[in-house]
C-alpha cells in the first residue's frame, strides 16, 4: 500500500510538471504570435503552424491551441485552406461594453452594490462544485499562491438581483489594491483598465442551477433556479503578456436574456 501511494504520488508530480510546462510553452507561443501582429500590423498573413512550432521549439498541436485561443479572442482569423491572418479589427475593446454599472445606467435602472468580501486568501475548494480551484487555475496561481476576491451584491431599482465574485492574480495590480478602492461606488472594469491593463474580450459560460442557502438569502429567493455565470476576462498586463484579469462568477436570480440580432 505505501508503495502504491508513492508511485501515485510520483505520478501525479509528473503529469503536474508536464501540464505546466505546456501552459508555459503554450503562453510562450502565444506571446510570438502576438509580437508579431504587433510588428506587422492588422490584416498581415502570418507563420505557419509549422513555422511557429519550429520557431518555438514546440509541437505543431500546441500552436494550433495557441492559435485557437487567439483567434476566439479575434486577435487572429483563421480558415480552412487558407493562411492565418492578423484581425482587421481592433484588438482592445473599452470596459464599458462588459461593464455591469454602465449597461444599468444604459437601461436606466439605478444600481445600489453591497460589499460582500474583499480578501486575499487561497480558493475554497468546497466552494460550489469547484468554481474557486477553476478560478484559481484559470488566473495562472500556483497550488499555494492566493487570489484576491471581491465579492459584491448588486441591486437593480432595490431588488437583489446578482451576486458578483470576482477573482483576480495578485501579480497584476499593486500591493495596495485592495485598500486603495472603493468596490462599492467604483467601476471594478475600469479601476482593471486603470492599473495598466488593456482588454481584450470575453468567454463566458451560462447555465442553470440551484442557489446555496446564503445565495439565496443574500438574493432574497426561495430554492428556485438561477443563472450560474463563469466568465473570463482577457486583457494585454503592462508587461505585454495576455492574461486573464479576472475570473468571474455570477449568480442571477429572475434574470432573461433576449438576444437580438440584426444582419
Amino acid at each position: 500500500m505505501a508503495c502504491g501511494s508513492i508511485a501515485e504520488r510520483a505520478v501525479l508530480l509528473i503529469v503536474s510538471y508536464d501540464y505546466d510546462r505546456l501552459l508555459c510553452m503554450w503562453r510562450h507561443v502565444q506571446q510570438m504570435i502576438l509580437g508579431d501582429i504587433s510588428k506587422h500590423g492588422k490584416g498581415v498573413e502570418l507563420d505557419s503552424d509549422a513555422r511557429y512550432a519550429e520557431r518555438a521549439g514546440c509541437s505543431v498541436p500546441t500552436v494550433k491551441r495557441a492559435m485557437e485561443d487567439l483567434a476566439r479572442l479575434g486577435f487572429v482569423v483563421r480558415r480552412k485552406g487558407r493562411k492565418t491572418k492578423s484581425s482587421e479589427r481592433p484588438a482592445i475593446v473599452s470596459g464599458t461594453e462588459f461593464s455591469f454599472s454602465h449597461t444599468a445606467k444604459e437601461f436606466r435602472s439605478q444600481l445600489s452594490t453591497t460589499l460582500i468580501e474583499k480578501s486575499c486568501r487561497l480558493p475554497n475548494r468546497s466552494f460550489a462544485e469547484g468554481i474557486e480551484t477553476r478560478a484559481h487555475t484559470a488566473l495562472g496561481l500556483k497550488r499555494d499562491e492566493p487570489f484576491l476576491v471581491i465579492s459584491r451584491r448588486r441591486d437593480l431599482n432595490g431588488i437583489p438581483r446578482v451576486i458578483h465574485r470576482s477573482y483576480l492574480n495578485p501579480s497584476h495590480y499593486s500591493p495596495t489594491f485592495l485598500a486603495d478602492h472603493d468596490f462599492e461606488s467604483e467601476s471594478l472594469l475600469e479601476v482593471l483598465e486603470n492599473e495598466g491593463l488593456s482588454i481584450h474580450g470575453r468567454e463566458t459560460r451560462i447555465r442553470a442551477a440551484v442557489p446555496t442557502d446564503a445565495e439565496c438569502h443574500l438574493l432574497s429567493i426561495e430554492k428556485e433556479p438561477v443563472l450560474s455565470v463563469e466568465q473570463r476576462l482577457y486583457a494585454t498586463s503592462t508587461t505585454g503578456r495576455l492574461v486573464t484579469a479576472e475570473y468571474l462568477h455570477a449568480t442571477y436570480a429572475r434574470w432573461e436574456y433576449v438576444i437580438s440580432d440584426r444582419k
